[in-house]
């Protein structure tokens, strides 16, 4: 079965380009690089494309930019060639507004089913997820909730100006690459604990689990077995809400609009948090660390892709 890599963003080292080259075909590699969240496709996809050079992987960048164009022959026949493809950075939004319920989002979803390695940076990240923090600040989602989306704005959420470091979260439908859980980037250099504290603690009764992921580190998770390990300079948080544990979402967004009830900041009880480094793994089947020992039994079956 195949692998999901989201990336926190940032620059992305090599032993993170070679991790995904060694699961994502090898040294016959075909790349697909999708810019499709970037405000800049053909810069973006050329300096994506530029990180898989190597002497005998094809890197191919396609044109998937809006919603028909996942409809495109030429493009679905590319990812169907794939056997690695690349989101890169942006606008999340941009991505599942192109992608969603499409040809091509139906196609990533079977070929992950074989042995496809799908990878995504920064907003490409994020979209991987069943449920997607697509504006809003971690301060904002503390203190204020939640948006509704027509209260959404911004092309680069966390990187506003002073005034807008309270702009609360909006969540939105990601592309569920990984079922039952939301993916958060630029995680410690953004300050977006809040966004990630929110999100599960709504979806606590779901038992969703957050990944939120440092800039230059990758989260490479085998799908078959639910094992994910660590790669690159930074930290992965793994974060939980107990489903039976207390909070006050539904007293604080009572009312129409953001946040409308009661005033005060989340409460939000029986949390876990995991904080894993380069070489530590995570069991998401079975809701639990990996140390590097165990995550290497982890390295040992992802090296096994039936």
């Amino acid at each position: 079965m195949g692998f999901v890599a989201p990336i926190g963003g940032g620059t992305i080292p090599p032993d993170i380009i070679d991790r995904l080259l060694t699961f994502g075909g090898g040294p016959r590699a075909r790349v697909v690089i999708l810019p499709t969240a970037s405000s800049d496709p053909a810069e973006s996809g050329e300096r994506s494309a530029a990180l898989f050079a190597r002497p005998g992987v094809d890197v191919h960048v396609a044109g998937l930019l809006t919603c028909e164009h996942s409809s495109d022959p030429a493009v679905l026949d590319a990812l169907e060639q794939a056997t690695m493809v690349f989101f890169t950075g942006g606008h999340q939004a941009r991505i599942t507004a192109a992608v969603a319920g499409t040809p091509a989002h139906e196609l990533l979803r079977r070929r992950l089913a074989g042995d496809l390695l799908l990878a995504g940076t920064s907003a490409g990240a994020v979209v991987m997820g069943e449920v997607m923090p697509s504006d809003g600040t971690g301060w904002g989602a503390l203190l204020k909730g939640e948006a509704i989306p027509s209260d959404a704005g911004g092309e680069d959420p966390g990187k506003g100006a002073v005034d807008e470091r309270r702009r609360p979260i909006l969540l939105l439908p990601g592309l569920g690459f990984l079922p039952g859980v939301a993916v958060d980037q630029h995680f410690n250099a953004r300050g977006r604990m809040g966004r990630l504290l929110y999100t599960i603690t709504k979806h606590r009764r779901q038992g969703l689990v957050g990944l939120g992921l440092d800039e230059s580190t990758a989260a490479l998770i085998q799908l078959k077995t639910g094992l994910m390990e660590v790669v690159g300079e930074g930290t992965v948080f793994v974060v939980r809400a107990a489903a039976e544990g207390h909070d006050n979402l539904a007293a604080r967004n009572a009312g129409p609009g953001v946040s409308a009830g009661s005033p005060g900041a989340l409460a939000t009880f029986g949390l876990s948090l995991d904080v894993l480094p380069t070489g530590y793994g995570y069991d998401l089947a079975g809701r639990r660390p990996l140390a590097p020992r165990e995550a290497g039994l982890q390295r040992a079956a992802a090296g096994d892709q039936d």
